[in-house]
């Protein structure tokens, strides 16, 4: 890449996407879907709400256009359904919703306090990117620029990766040690994390092999996985996916209903306590829902599912609600201009294509399919009106980004 200051060498851009040095937009956010306690950020307020109460079509979050979007289609933020963070262009990290086991970050706040608008998680101005559990509990994690990792919430089997007991809970960022963190994801108890140099590290609960460490053991500090050139993780409710940076993508962890990959048929399913390879060489990024399910994009804008396919969340316009509910190996969804998914606890998916629409199908009870209406499935990507840039999902609800 040429730049008006010369000429940088693969590694420095891959260095700087690491370290989040370009970024990128500003805009607006967006929410949707089930509304429970201020979850969808509206002042406490939701506007023509049908009898599942809820938004059945987006509606912008106050009147900010700060809210700041990485390069990779991800809204910097994340969401366990009912409590939510994001991050504004400055530097600053906002939450609203339920403060379930401290997951706002601020102590002031007690125990299941609720906020229908958001507030400002102290006074820094150099948080980078946020994530929060896939599992429904309310882990949270930060990084910020200068590559700490910081945590806070519900530390259920260890995962605030701070060498303390089970079910420690703090209402405060607390530092994870390091000092060269570039990206996190959390799930359902267990969290990892990619280094700058390209190493995987992972703590929580290892029961099912989560850890890849060839065992079944939980760990309260963060422990290496092999290998040293991991460019993306995404830790599920049932599986782990990791890719590589040679395109290589491998997931480890509880096997339920196919979720790993791995071409197993029923009675067969096993689980795996080290990384296995998934086919193919040309895999971008992942996400997974809830009861074993991912959903995968290509380099080539191609965009694959697997796993259980209950309320049509594979989006291959089938369900398989009896006799044989899954997929065990990645079968394409139609369509070659994909570039993000996202899935939200709940089975309901949000796809973006390279033109800036965004699609979802799956399970719907509260409009957070942004269909304009409730109670329907889709078992297929459906477009929801306007132009988007990016999109996290929580438990029935959607955040849209607008830039």
């Amino acid at each position: 890449m040429t730049t008006k200051k010369g000429v940088w060498d693969l590694q420095q851009v891959r260095d700087k996407q690491l370290q989040d040095l370009w970024n990128y937009q500003v805009g607006q956010l967006w929410s949707l879907g089930r509304a429970y306690a201020g979850n969808l950020a509206q002042n406490g307020v939701v506007p023509n709400s049908p009898s599942h109460a809820g938004l059945s079509s987006p509606l912008q979050i106050g009147s900010d256009s700060t809210w700041s979007m990485s390069e990779h289609g991800d809204i910097k933020g994340n969401s366990n359904g009912d409590s939510n963070h994001a991050i504004k262009s400055d530097g600053t990290l906002w939450t609203w919703g339920v403060n379930e086991d401290g997951a706002f970050g601020i102590p002031s706040y007690s125990h299941n306090d609720k906020i229908s608008s958001p507030v400002q998680v102290g006074s820094d101005t150099t948080w980078k990117n946020t994530i929060a559990t896939s599992g429904g509990n309310s882990t949270r994690a930060a990084i910020k620029t200068d590559g700490t990792l910081w945590m806070w919430g519900m530390g259920e089997k260890g995962t605030l990766g701070l060498n303390q007991p089970h079910n420690t809970k703090l209402s405060s960022p607390t530092q994870v040690p390091g000092t060269t963190w570039a990206s996190i994801s959390t799930g359902d108890s267990r969290t990892a994390a990619i280094k700058t140099d390209n190493t995987l590290w992972m703590w929580g609960s290892g029961t099912y092999g989560e850890l890849g460490q060839n065992d079944r053991t939980s760990r309260s500090s963060p422990v290496q996985i092999p290998g040293t050139t991991w460019d993306y993780v995404h830790v599920g409710y049932n599986a782990q996916i990791g890719i590589k940076s040679d395109g290589t993508m491998w997931a480890w962890g509880h096997n339920q209903q196919g979720a790993l990959g791995q071409n197993q048929g029923p009675g067969q399913l096993t689980r795996v306590s080290s990384p296995v390879q998934i086919p193919g060489t040309t895999w971008k990024m992942a996400d997974g829902g809830n009861l074993g399910y991912t959903l995968a994009v290509k380099t080539d804008g191609t965009m694959w599912g697997w796993g259980y396919n209950d309320k049509g969340v594979l989006g291959l316009n089938s369900t398989s609600d009896t006799g044989t509910p899954r997929y065990s190996s990645p079968t394409q969804i139609p369509g070659t201009t994909w570039s993000f998914v996202a899935c939200d606890i709940s089975k309901s998916n949000y796809a973006l294509k390279t033109d800036g629409t965004l699609w979802s199908w799956g399970y719907q009870y509260h409009g957070q399919l942004g269909q304009n209406e409730n109670n329907k499935n889709y078992s297929s990507p459906t477009q929801i009106p306007g132009s988007w840039s990016g999109v996290f999902g929580g438990r029935e609800t959607g955040f849209l980004y607008k830039g």
